[in-house]
């Protein structure tokens, strides 16, 4: 439509610098297909962020039927939503899904159930284990609320007294390295809030489905939470969160309503928590945690400066007694694009499906950097 003089005078525009903001990554993106991401250089670069999760299974991987494309509406329902909500509750063994393509319509909407049971049962206070604290996040903040660490039993029990509702998790809690909620605690929490009648709350927006490799979203799905927030990765990039709840969570003004959601969020979600329920991802995801286990392995057999690594599912986190952040700038300098939790700490979250020749990329990457950032540490 567009004669190929249009695309070159935008592109001219483009890269005059300083008409566009500064961004962490001197990186300007024309387009994106499996791992990579092209600048309108059309240079590559292996994104091992993910994203940032919201692309799990990297990009251009979603089978979508061009002809079913809409926004959804408050005034109808469309066949992918109620599809998805009894994919949702099958998966979840809860009862019931509220969608939106705004997170914080969400949060909102949880603030709003928590206050709902609060009312009706008499209690006051909620108990917030996230990382950031954020009250005004989940709309709570006329509560009473009370800060805990994760996965600290002896205190959360401490805690725990009868004028207790709720107890907020963020399951996976992120500062200068990453806390994920441990089953066990998990398990307490359920057992102390089926005790005293309060709702227990999982926070699972920050990070995509089945990222740790145990459950579809990233716990132990025995452990059913009443209400449950989930945002990152599932709908594969489309503007996509959903509260899925117990029976034992009140209605809610409002409560299935949904607007302004791209009608192929649905059938992404679908195809994705499908393919996880055939083992389709869970397969691959497996065979992807142990080699590039192996590979950083034979990584830090080489290199004394990677001092350790470890892996949570498809998260590895490297510490290098060099500087983590001019690490990275070399990377992306060499068309790799990873990220940072603090000055001697790198994370990786890959594409599930990233393929082998291109770990042994990115391994080889890594390799050269060692070699010029950290010199005399190589072993063999």
């Amino acid at each position: 439509m567009f004669d190929d003089k249009f695309d070159d005078k935008i592109l001219e525009h483009i890269e005059e610098k300083e008409k566009f903001p500064s961004f962490p990554l001197p990186l300007t993106v024309k387009k994106a297909a499996n791992s990579y991401l092209y600048d309108v250089n059309g240079k590559k670069y292996l994104d091992l962020t993910s994203n940032r999760e919201n692309n799990p299974l990297g990009y251009s991987n979603v089978n979508i039927q061009n002809e079913n494309r809409f926004l959804d509406s408050e005034l109808f329902n469309s066949y992918d939503s109620l599809k998805l909500v009894e994919v949702l509750k099958s998966s979840t063994g809860l009862e019931k899904a509220y969608f939106s393509s705004n997170l914080q319509e969400v949060y909102n909407l949880s603030g709003k159930l928590i206050n709902i049971h609060l009312n009706n049962t008499g209690k006051d206070k909620v108990l917030l284990s996230s990382i950031t604290a954020d009250k005004d996040l989940y709309e709570i903040k006329k509560i009473k609320t009370e800060s805990i660490p994760v996965n600290k039993d002896s205190l959360l029990k401490t805690l725990f007294s009868r004028s207790v509702g709720a107890v907020i998790i963020q399951l996976v809690q992120k500062t200068d390295e990453f806390v994920f909620a441990e089953e066990e605690y998990l398990r307490e929490v359920r057992k102390l809030c089926d005790r005293n009648n309060a709702l227990l709350v999982f926070d699972c927006a920050n990070t995509a489905p089945f990222r740790l490799n145990k459950g579809l979203f990233n716990y132990n799905q025995e452990i059913k939470p009443d209400i449950l927030i989930v945002s990152k990765g599932l709908s594969q990039g489309f503007p996509f969160s959903t509260l899925v709840a117990s029976e034992k969570v009140p209605q809610a003004e409002g409560f299935e309503s949904k607007s302004g959601i791209y009608s192929p969020a649905y059938s992404a979600a679908c195809e994705l928590i499908q393919n996880f329920q055939t083992n389709k991802i869970n397969e691959v995801i497996t065979s992807n945690i142990e080699y590039i286990a192996k590979k950083l392995g034979e990584l830090s057999e080489t290199h004394i400066s990677l001092v350790d690594y470890y892996s949570s599912g498809m998260f590895f986190t490297l510490v290098v007694d060099i500087s983590a952040y001019e690490f990275a700038r070399e990377a992306f300098d060499k068309g790799v694009i990873l990220d940072t939790l603090s000055d001697n700490r790198i994370i990786l979250s890959p594409p599930y499906n990233i393929k082998k020749e291109e770990t042994d990329y990115f391994i080889s990457v890594f390799d050269e950097i060692f070699d010029r950032l950290a010199k005399f540490d190589r072993m063999k």
